[in-house]
């Protein structure tokens, strides 16, 4: 009875892993000698003596996109430009049943809760005429959801060759009785 409540256990870590990493909230994973990339050094020539005095030198190379650094751009989630990209709201209207529960568009086109804060659809069924689902900035995706649900349901068979032999090795190492 352990050893299967043990199992479960790294099957739902396990699967909160993949869905944590598949949506981008992983920590960041330090580059090996073999995956680093760097870029090369740029040589600078070095200056020839002038035939005349007056020679200036020449200025430094500039920066070239190999050897810049690229930058996250800062994104306001509260933006109307935000919040209607990712929910899919541009040029929706209400359904009857939105209306029924206080909802109204705002001056910007959002679609919003009376407590104004931007609707989300959880289920496709939900959407007004002209959306399509996709799950909003802070829900798992339905794709994900169905993963883990096979994955589950795979490792529940026993079938995962590869859950099965970390759980094996745990075992062995006297992790789980």
């Amino acid at each position: 009875m352990k050893k299967w409540i043990a199992a479960a256990v790294v099957v739902v870590l396990v699967i909160a892993a993949a869905v944590w990493y598949k949506a981008g909230s992983a920590p960041a994973v330090a580059e090996t000698p073999e995956t680093a990339t760097t870029p090369a050094p740029t040589a600078t020539p070095e200056p020839t003596p002038a035939a005349t005095p007056t020679a200036t030198p020449e200025p430094p190379p500039t920066a070239t996109p190999a050897n810049t650094e690229e930058t996250e751009e800062v994104v306001d989630k509260d933006s109307p430009e935000y919040i209607k990209k990712e929910y899919h709201q541009e040029g929706k209207t209400l359904t009857p049943a939105l209306e029924a529960d206080g909802c109204y568009v705002d001056e910007d086109g959002i679609i919003r809760n009376p407590d104004g804060s931007p609707v989300t659809f959880d289920d496709p069924t939900d959407l007004p005429e002209g959306f399509t689902y996709e799950a909003g900035p802070n829900q798992e995706t339905l794709e994900n959801s169905q993963k883990a649900q096979e994955g589950a349901e795979k490792f529940a068979s026993g079938q995962d060759e590869e859950l099965n032999a970390v759980i094996d090795q745990l075992i062995e190492e006297g992790y789980y009785n």
